[in-house]
């Protein structure tokens, strides 16, 4: 009787054990399907960062509108922390840049501004040049008053045409004069008078 008890709890448990082990192949079955779903969604995810990243740099704006999809594609499909940061500083990245190309963007209106302002000022300096000269030494005279002019290679146009001015009011003769300096590392010569004018820079 001892022994028919023993074989009928032997027969039981192995019974039970052959359950549990299809239980564990059902549990090792789901836990395989959800593995394959997650690396879809991180392969899915990984693509989409690939793609944010390339439009990142061919339009700004539409990259915040990705980034802001991207963010909500990362909370809805998966609780990878490591992933939901990288996205987040990438957003922070383009925000700082966008920030810097707003700020050079203010900069250039104002080199813009002050460049029309210098335009104006120098303008009004060479209508107003056209006093005429004292008697005496005119090279001296006109080098002197070049030297007054800002020293680039820009103003050379200004600075001739405004002592021209000056000139065409002193000359009588066939006499003319000349000034010269160094602009912009360039030895700069001119001669000017009633007679056509030369200008050489070397």
């Amino acid at each position: 009787m001892q022994q028919k008890d023993i074989k009928r709890r032997l027969i039981s448990e192995i019974s039970s054990n052959k359950n549990k082990i299809k239980s564990y192949e059902m549990e090792a079955i789901d836990l395989v399907e959800e593995e394959n779903k997650t690396q879809v969604i991180v392969r899915e995810i990984s693509w989409k960062k690939i793609k944010l990243l390339k439009d990142l740099l061919l339009n700004f704006e539409k990259c915040f509108d990705m980034s802001k999809n991207k963010v909500h594609l990362s909370l809805e499909y998966c609780n990878i922390t490591q992933k939901k940061i990288s996205i987040e500083e990438s957003v922070r990245e383009t925000t700082h840049n966008l920030q810097k190309m707003e700020r050079k963007l203010e900069e250039c209106k104002e080199n813009i501004k002050s460049a029309k302002d210098l335009a104006k000022q120098r303008l009004e300096i060479a209508q107003k040049a056209t006093n005429t000269p004292p008697k005496g030494d005119l090279s001296e005279y006109y080098q002197k008053e070049f030297e007054k002019y800002p020293s680039s290679i820009q103003d050379i146009d200004i600075a001739i045409h405004a002592l021209q001015a000056r000139a065409d009011c002193r000359f009588q003769t066939e006499e003319k004069v000349k000034i010269a300096g160094v602009i912009d590392g360039f030895e700069f010569s001119y001669w000017f008078g009633p007679s056509p004018t030369t200008c050489h820079l070397g």
